[in-house]
């Protein structure tokens, strides 16, 4: 299943994968849950760090990108590194969504705060082709959307 294949790849840890399922019946329909042996089914929101559910809700959502049938084909993330995401976690997100062929737009952070650390968004992006991604960099105070004419800015 794609789902499990990356919360693995995105480094999910909280209850191990193979417990998790999503099932196309009630009461946790199109939801991942969490069967653990002589537990009560849990959806994974609620037995899932806060980094491993970010985790999940990538996968879901990509799952759904690459697979799904109806899906548009973009997909837009503001700020997926909420929660003090790990950095490698982070370079499996942007390097998965660069080799998909198809629109992914993220809002991130220039500079971020990751395993304790000051990460730049350049080293996050170090380990993917140049011609796999386009990066807008806005710089601090400044908008995206120039007031004078109505046109993209790049910088």
């Amino acid at each position: 299943m794609e789902f499990k294949r990356l919360l693995k790849l995105f480094g999910y840890k909280s209850n191990g994968v193979d417990n998790i399922t999503i099932q196309d019946s009630m009461p946790n329909r199109l939801l991942p849950t969490v069967f653990i042996k002589g537990q009560q089914a849990q959806y994974i929101r609620y037995v899932s760090s806060a980094s491993d559910f970010v985790r999940s809700i990538w996968a879901y959502y990509f799952s759904l990108l690459i697979g799904g049938d109806k899906h548009p084909g973009f997909l837009i993330m503001d700020e997926p590194s909420q929660h003090q995401m790990r950095v490698d976690s982070m370079k499996e997100l942007l390097k998965l969504s660069s080799g998909l062929g198809k629109q992914v737009i993220f809002t991130i952070s220039q500079d971020r705060e990751y395993d304790s650390k000051k990460v730049n968004i350049f080293d996050l992006v170090e380990d993917i082709d140049d011609e796999e991604y386009k990066l807008l960099h806005i710089a601090d105070g400044a908008g995206c959307i120039d007031k004078m004419t109505g046109e993209l800015q790049e910088k």
